[in-house]
């Protein structure tokens, strides 16, 4: 008998100021080979749901409160559930103006490996990259995801923050990658409408040591 396939969620947190890229995000993310692809708005009110909502896999998370640290908390905590409760392998947190090539999946779940957690976000603030993060670009791993809760994180952090932070303290049996992602996602600013490169260059991929700072670059 074959392998199992693998169930992958793609989904992210959205709100209305990320409008402009909905549907670039949303059609470059059907090709990455997922299992499901699902936005989750958190936006203050619902007028942008209900643009949206019969034009891409979108549903609407009720928070409580205005802090922005906590409506996106609350909406990523909504995706954890929803991973769980489907019974998806693993949660591809990819942010709503962050695009990759149509390998994007196939290349992280081979960059992750044995690992747990997959950071490969574009580190373009200066962070500790092995206390903060960013979850621009991240894979979770099932077991990862069952270990914790995003509503054990506090309104005056972020929860990508408290998130690397808990695991090293909390879950040292967890491995956690963290890689740059800059030259493989594509960062999305406003109306700019720029183009992706189509593909990986496979035969770079073979030489590439998977190691912290390594990064891929893209054909052109």
């Amino acid at each position: 008998m074959g392998s199992k396939k693998l169930k992958v969620l793609v989904a992210t947190p959205v709100y209305a100021g990320k409008e402009y890229c909905v549907d670039t995000w949303v059609n470059a993310a059907r090709t990455y080979g997922a299992s499901e692809v699902l936005l989750f708005d958190n936006s203050e009110s619902p007028e942008f749901f209900q643009r949206w909502r019969e034009r891409v896999p979108m549903v609407r998370v009720i928070t409580l409160g205005n802090i922005y640290f906590s409506r996106l908390t609350q909406a990523a905590e909504s995706i954890r559930l929803y991973a769980l409760a489907n019974h998806y392998d693993y949660w591809l947190n990819l942010d709503a103006d962050e695009m990759g090539p149509p390998e994007l999946l196939s290349y992280l779940l081979n960059l992750l490996g044995s690992g747990d957690v997959l950071c490969h976000a574009s580190f373009n603030r200066q962070l500790d990259l092995w206390v903060d993060g960013g979850f621009g670009c991240t894979l979770f791993k099932r077991s990862v995801l069952q270990s914790f809760s995003f509503a054990d994180c506090p309104d005056t952090v972020g929860h990508d923050v408290w998130f690397f932070r808990h695991m090293a303290s909390a879950h040292p049996e967890f491995e956690v990658v963290k890689t740059r992602g800059n030259k493989v996602l594509m960062h999305l600013d406003g109306e700019d409408d720029r183009v992706i490169p189509r593909k990986i260059d496979p035969e770079l991929v073979k030489k590439l040591d998977y190691s912290l700072y390594q990064s891929l670059e893209m054909v052109q």
